[in-house]
């Protein structure tokens, strides 16, 4: 898009020859007309469905022409050229102020459209004009600087929906590849004794260790200990390595520190800023970290608990107004430089005001403020999933126009304002739909609203059992297969590796040492506490069932059945196998019963 030539205060005089002219319109099709101009007079030339108003004091003598010309060619992309062209001329005589340029609307111009009048410059480039147009039958009119060729365009937002569709699933999808945090001395920790771990991926960079801390933590009340400057002191440091907001939950009990509890927003104040419903639960605290931004944890003697980074519904919906208000803007200034600063403006303040560190004021009213009330039909989604997802991003790109729409410096529905304002709104209102039909914006979205694996989750002290389901597409494995599953332990890869060495090593069909076409080792089930579901084809092709747990010698096989329909009761209670590994019903004797674990 490319904004308007600006306003000439005054402009030099110019002559277009007649044999010019007739070079721009050749043939008998198209219409023109003139007449001579009057200083104390306006001067208007109609010829078809264009104007032109040369106003009292605009232009000095001279003669006004209008010529109807073939369809515009070298159109600009985002604009969809209405009809022909018209050449504006004014010979013998000098412009000093803007005439106005009308256009009667096509029957195809519809209120859905963005009426946008486009004029060439003297490098003959097209340029849009600011451009009014108060819909049905009334003219469209623009006012341009200079005489030149002009034609009727209505705005194509098809490129732009391609392009910011790619943004955004980039923006919801991608990393965006900070630097990792360092924790001073990290090896003191560890031997102290403090496990930290994390499930794998770098949405969330950490690190922990022991390291210097001011006396004074931001949080009031805390870290009365320490009463020197540089303390040295157990961190651990979280960063927000994706390119949306996160909102990432702690133990209550450990403290921000080094600033951090002044560079983030506690998720229950976007919360209310925003008008959304839901609450942070009792023992814990959360903060919303901008894309790179860090939050640096105090923490206590003895710490055990769990960090989660998520996509809240509230950090979701701030990433979405962010993105919607910049495109916006963008938008804007792609019409108009004037307005566009306006606009930028308006939309830093809006910003801050929900993402601000510091609580807000407190309002004396009252009443929400201008973000909730606009985002009140989606006030009660708490929980996120796809759908979720999309109703908030439908609601925020919706609520962008609204937030910013006052910013524009003429009143809306004139002028530069209309048009600036029905681009920008015209592409955010068609970009859900875009986003709707691709798979990239909502990658990290779970489909479940209670999806217990939601989220990034760092661990301080022994991490949680982990379990891993491949029931769809278990991992099956031939003699001489390579083992390498990532959330795997080295020791089970191991073991496995060891079952498909045995496979061959007890190969009693007759088959060579080095053939065993009918041996498999399936893994349909895995915990990271030690425990597994498998299944096990001999060489000779015997299918074996196996629940495999991990004891102090090591991984090893605690019940394997063949023809039996259910695994037994009493190995299964001995070694506590989980019933999402041996299932809800066990053999005792050759009675069935419940399975409880």
């Amino acid at each position: 898009m490319r904004r308007p030539a600006r306003r000439a205060a005054a402009l030099a005089s110019v002559a277009v020859s007649v044999g010019a002219l007739a070079a721009c319109g050749s043939g008998d099709d198209y219409e023109s007309g003139s007449a001579d101009v009057q200083r104390a007079v306006e001067t208007e030339v109609r010829v078809g469905a264009v104007e032109v108003v040369l106003p009292a004091g605009a232009a000095t003598d001279g003669e006004l022409s209008v010529e109807e010309a073939p369809a515009p060619e070298n159109v600009p992309e985002g604009v969809l050229a209405m009809g022909g062209s018209a050449v504006v001329t004014l010979s013998d005589g000098s412009l000093d102020g803007t005439m106005e340029v009308s256009f009667d609307p096509p029957a195809e111009l519809t209120v859905e459209h963005v009426p946008i009048v486009m004029a060439e410059d003297e490098q003959g480039e097209w340029q849009w004009q600011p451009t009014t147009w108060d819909g049905g039958q009334s003219p469209v009119t623009a006012e341009v600087g200079r005489p030149g060729r002009v034609f009727l365009a209505r705005f194509d937002r098809t490129p732009w929906l391609a392009e910011l569709g790619e943004e955004f699933a980039a923006k919801a999808s991608n990393l965006s590849s900070v630097a990792a945090p360092t924790c001073g001395d990290e090896d003191t920790l560890v031997e102290g004794g403090l496990q930290v771990s994390s499930e794998p991926g770098e949405v969330l960079l950490w690190c922990a260790g022991v390291d210097t801390i001011e006396s004074t933590p931001a949080v009031a009340g805390a870290d009365a200990d320490y009463d020197a400057e540089g303390v040295q002191a157990p961190v651990l440091r979280l960063r927000n390595n994706s390119r949306m907001h996160q909102e990432v939950g702690y133990p209550a009990t450990w403290l921000p520190v080094d600033g951090s509890g002044r560079g983030s927003l506690p998720g229950q104040a976007l919360r209310e800023r925003l008008g959304l419903a839901g609450s942070t639960r009792d023992g814990l605290a959360t903060r919303v970290l901008a894309p790179g931004d860090t939050l640096n944890l105090l923490l206590p003697a003895g710490a055990t608990g769990t960090v989660t980074a998520d996509l809240s519904a509230a950090a979701w919906t701030l990433s979405s107004l962010d993105f919607a208000t910049s495109t916006y803007s963008r938008l804007v200034t792609g019409v108009d430089e004037e307005l566009g600063d306006s606009v930028r403006s308006a939309r830093e303040d809006l910003l801050a005001e929900l993402a601000a560190p510091a609580p807000a004021a407190p309002d004396s009213t009252g009443t929400p403020g201008a973000a909730a009330e606009c985002l009140a039909p989606v006030a009660e989604v708490v929980l996120m999933n796809r759908d979720a997802a999309q109703q908030l991003v439908d609601r925020a790109f919706s609520c962008a126009a609204t937030l910013l729409q006052p910013a524009l410096s003429e009143e809306y529905g004139e002028g530069a304002g209309a048009m600036a304002g029905g681009v920008a709104t015209s592409v955010l209102d068609g970009l859900p739909t875009v986003l709707e039909m691709e798979p990239e914006p909502w990658a990290r979205i779970s489909d479940s609203l209670t999806d217990a694996s939601a989220g990034f989750q760092v661990w301080v002290g022994p991490p949680p059992a982990q379990e891993h389901d491949y029931g769809d597409a278990p991992y099956v494995f031939r003699p001489g297969d390579e083992v390498d599953v990532d959330e795997w332990s080295t020791e089970f890869t191991a073991y496995v590796e060891e079952r498909l060495a045995v496979l061959l090593e007890d190969n009693d069909a007759g088959a060579t040492s080095t053939s065993c076409a009918e041996g498999a080792f399936t893994v349909t089930r895995y915990r990271t506490d030690g425990f597994a579901l498998a299944g096990e084809v001999s060489c000779a092709g015997d299918p074996w069932r196996l629940v495999l747990g991990r004891l102090d010698t090591g991984w090893q096989v605690l019940d394997e059945i063949q023809q039996d329909p259910h695994f037994g009761c009493s190995v299964l209670g001995t070694y506590s196998v989980p019933v999402s590994i041996a299932g809800d019903t066990c053999l005792d004797g050759e009675q069935t019963q419940e399975y409880t674990g």
